[in-house]
């Protein structure tokens, strides 16, 4: 036996749904936007400029990671990570080569905003870094892979012919 919900009823219950995972992990609409736009780091961001990333996200207080390609899950040890690495697996969060994140928490929800790798926006893992990147970074500026919103920051930097986002804390 099938059972045929109207639209109207659908929509009530992913409602509801979400209403009761917000707590939990929080609930983002699939057409919303993302709460970092590509657009903006890509394009109104310049190289060498320090942001913190509390001036361009709702958020006040939480904690902010990237996602590398092909990195599934926030490592343990970092605050907020089972928080983090339940969003990610209750919305089948899928790594790829094309793509990397930036993952907000703040008390309220996780937050996912997700950029697709370009010669004009790639990101620079703080493993990845080499002297020549260092080198570009502006004084003081420590790469992390997660930090507290607080004190999270990015900034871009150019190399071989590439524009890097770099995060740091």
């Amino acid at each position: 036996m099938q059972i045929i919900f109207s639209t109207r009823r659908r929509l009530l219950a992913v409602s509801l749904f979400c209403a009761l995972l917000v707590p939990m992990f929080g609930c983002e609409s699939k057409g919303g936007r993302q709460m970092i736009e590509q657009n903006f780091l890509q394009n109104d961001l310049k190289i060498g400029q320090v942001l913190r990333l509390s001036s361009i996200t709702k958020a006040k207080s939480g904690t902010v990671c990237a996602l590398y390609p092909y990195q599934p899950y926030v490592a343990e040890g970092v605050p907020e990570s089972a928080r983090i690495n339940a969003h990610l697996k209750a919305t089948s969060y899928t790594p790829d080569e094309s793509h990397w994140t930036i993952v907000v928490v703040d008390p309220e929800a996780v937050h996912i905003s997700k950029f697709k790798r370009s010669e004009k926006l790639d990101i620079l893992a703080s493993h990845e870094i080499q002297p020549e990147h260092k080198a570009k970074l502006a004084e003081g500026f420590d790469a992390a892979n997660c930090s507290s919103l607080d004190k999270a920051a990015i900034t871009k930097i150019e190399s071989q012919g590439r524009i890097f986002l770099v995060m740091g804390g």
